[in-house]
């Protein structure tokens, strides 16, 4: 959201970590304060601002802290074993650069700084509980560098409000599995042994993040004064072999024993492990009214379902469907194909004849019930020229649903801007309200792709964006357009794009299309067209590799024992058995579509009013007869009849039909889960339910009636659920 003056104008850094992640979460929940995270990780939770950036790049985000509210810091190199192998590293972030840092807020006048310390400060002292005036004595580099920030920090306490944390402890889901809780829970769900470090009678008191990040909120609200500092953490101790006690007891199913092992070796050594850590927190409830609720019992029950998640889904929700009978031409038809292989074998022969690209292109326009069309190589190249076009470049976000084709991401990678993940409906359109909360001053546009050809709410959107002053790009590459309906849905948006690639409505051996009703931006478009063409050469590799990728799922069907060595010498793809995501950065090159693939438009254009109404047809018999709910709305022009699961019964479904002759897909991970981008979940609770769930099955045109109903029979006769 667009900063309000009755918002607390709020800046994090580190925001993306795991605290960080737990605060804005707290944060957005209250309504009052408008964020902006720097960090180098995208956040994971929709609804802030983000500047990527160090805290070292002080020019990228300067202007932004001016006049804060109030900034946190959470920013730093984490871990007494980290920060100790690596002194140099340590001292430059953890001190120098958070000392600048701290010079930069005081010049922009910001008006209260918290500074996220911990209780390594306290080091072995002897003064048990530790309270926030007791004598320090850190034995590591990082609690040393956490000390000279703290003094610092109070110099500097006439200039504007401090705030300095000292957090206990703290635990919760999406913790890095290099601390103890994490680690253990690890261990114990992978039946390795859980290493104990000396005898295990050192003790802790742990706190669960929600309770820490609550404190923290109420500490900034806390403005009586001008310096403070304060211990933030459970009162209750525990030693660390009746820890790993616990993460056996609600493991139950491990195979994991407790092993004591010597300290040295690659192994901190026993001065580095303080003997007792607790914390006396009398003084955060006194001014703050604040206490950590949270029993270690209570708190590890979350802790350890995250873990388990994600071991599951790395175990069963990546299966691809299996393929053991089943036409994959059923899923992804390719209508038309003799007419195309024959217009590219007489094609050389045409080029000695005047184009007739103009002619073809008119076909288009009255298609898509507007002149103002160009064809370009591929949808890809069709929003890359969309993003260019309205100046879409470095700093900018863009806006995108995070579940989505990966060449929906990679133009925007291509202009340098900031993809800004928004959560889906169960229909698989946009959050409104999650889209309303995203938008900020970095906003440059949205690009709505109407997943699976289920339209959006595309005035709502419309709204939004003029409200906003922010770009619409309308992505048709899933719908297409209605036939029988003279009102286009290109009306929509700043600009429409297209496609017409191997697994859309229309395969035109690839291809995209631009469309922009405001002449203004038409003119951009047209002056920013290339003047190069699709090669023929490309044409005859496209059509290739189309007969390989059908070709390879005959072999391995019919004949898997030697499918392999096929595969090996190049003749035919090899499959995986689970899905993996990974963002190209290879440079969009814009070309214009030739006149092969004009002509094959041409004549599938004409087609595509018989192969509508077929797949409307089918995608209501499949909805009003089997079993599962099918993903639908109002408005549906359906590239896919994508079934909603139970959970984790995907693999399963799949399969059972992939043996009775139907062959399913599931399309698309969360981008955010791309190798490259990030492994971690974001914090989009419809996208994480729905993309678990969804299978897409067989409707498309030329399936007959017939089949059809062959198709739900098979469904229905599933009796796993």
């Amino acid at each position: 959201m667009k900063p309000r003056t009755n918002k607390l104008k709020t800046i994090i850094t580190g925001g993306s970590g795991f605290i960080g992640t737990h605060l804005i979460k707290k944060l957005l929940n209250t309504g009052d304060f408008d964020i902006t995270v720097i960090d180098l990780v995208y956040p994971k939770i929709p609804g802030v601002g983000f500047i990527e950036s160090n805290i070292s790049d002080v020019n990228k985000f300067k202007s932004d802290i001016k006049d804060a509210d109030v900034v946190i810091h959470l920013a730093a190199v984490m871990g007494v074993d980290h920060c100790n192998d690596n002194p140099e590293k340590v001292w430059k972030t953890n001190y120098c650069d958070t000392k600048n840092f701290i010079d930069i807020c005081i010049e922009n006048k910001v008006k209260k700084f918290i500074f996220s310390s911990s209780s390594e400060v306290y080091g072995n002292s002897k003064d048990i509980p530790y309270q926030e005036n007791n004598v320090l004595d850190p034995i590591s580099l990082y609690a040393k560098n956490k000390i000279k920030i703290e003094e610092y920090l109070s110099k500097n306490s006439s200039k504007f409000n401090v705030g300095i944390v000292r957090f206990f402890n703290v635990y919760g889901p999406w913790q890095k599995n290099n601390f103890v809780i994490p680690a253990f829970i690890e261990a114990a769900l992978e039946n390795r042994d859980i290493n104990i470090f000396g005898d295990g009678n050192q003790s802790r008191c742990f706190t669960y993040v929600e309770d820490a990040v609550d404190g923290l909120e109420k500490f900034m609200r806390y403005n009586k004064t001008p310096f403070e500092i304060i211990n933030i953490g459970h009162s209750t101790e525990t030693r660390i072999k009746d820890l790993a006690k616990i993460v056996l007891e609600y493991i139950p199913e491990t195979k994991s024993k407790i092993v004591f092992k010597q300290y040295g070796g690659s192994v901190r050594e026993p001065h580095f492990d303080i003997a007792r850590r607790i914390p006396l927190v009398k003084k955060a409830y006194e001014l703050l009214k604040f206490k950590a609720n949270t029993d270690l019992r209570t708190g590890i029950v979350p802790t350890i379902n995250h873990f388990r998640n994600i071991k599951q889904t790395k175990a069963t929700d990546l299966l691809l469907p299996p393929i053991n009978q089943g036409k994959i031409s059923e899923i992804y038809p390719w209508n038309g194909k003799i007419l195309d292989i024959v217009d590219c074998i007489f094609y050389p022969f045409t080029k000695i004849l005047p184009s007739k690209g103009d002619k073809y292109e008119s076909t288009a326009c009255d298609f898509f019930g507007t002149k103002n069309i160009r064809l370009v190589d591929s949808g890809k190249s069709a929003l890359f020229l969309a993003l260019q076009t309205i100046g879409v470049g470095k700093g900018d976000e863009v806006v995108l649903l995070a579940f989505n084709c990966p060449s929906v991401i990679e133009p925007i990678f291509s202009t340098g801007a900031t993809p800004h993940f928004v959560d889906m409906t169960e229909t698989g359109g946009i959050d409104l309200e999650s889209f309303k909360n995203i938008v900020s001053k970095k906003t440059k546009c949205v690009v709505v792709t109407n997943t699976y050809g289920l339209l959006d709410d595309l005035k709502k959107i419309s709204i939004i964006c003029r409200t906003n002053n922010i770009f619409f790009i309308n992505d048709l590459s899933q719908v297409l357009e209605d036939p029988t309906d003279n009102e286009k849905f290109n009306k929509y948006g700043d600009i429409s794009i297209y496609s017409f690639g191997q697994e859309k409505h229309i395969f035109a051996l690839g291809g995209g299309a631009i469309v922009s009703n405001n002449e203004e931006l038409f003119k951009i478009i047209k002056h920013k067209l290339p003047t190069e063409s699709v090669s023929f050469y490309s044409n005859v590799m496209t059509v290739l590799q189309r007969v390989k990728y059908y070709f390879s799922f005959f072999i391995y069907r019919n004949t898997s024992m030697i499918s392999g060595i096929i595969s090996s010498v190049g003749m035919a793809y090899s499959f995986t058995y689970e899905k993996e995501l990974k963002i190209s950065n290879n440079i969009i090159k814009v070309r214009l579509m030739n006149d092969l693939q004009k002509k094959i438009l041409k004549r599938k254009l004409r087609l595509f009013n018989t192969m509508f109404k077929s797949n409307i047809e089918n995608f209501n018999l499949l909805k009003n007869s089997i079993n599962y709910p099918l993903m639908s709305n109002k408005i549906k022009i359906p590239l896919y009849a994508t079934m909603l699961l139970e959970a984790k019964e995907r693999f399963m479904v799949s399969d059972y039909l992939s043996k009775n002759g139907v062959l399913s897909v599931w399309n698309y991970l969360p981008l955010y889960k791309a190798v490259n981008i990030s492994t971690e979940e974001c914090f989009l609770p419809n996208t994480e339910k729905i993309w678990r769930a969804v299978l897409s099955i067989p409707f498309r045109f030329p399936i007959k009636k017939k089949r059809i109903i062959e198709i739900c029979k098979i469904i229905n006769s599933y009796e796993g659920r």
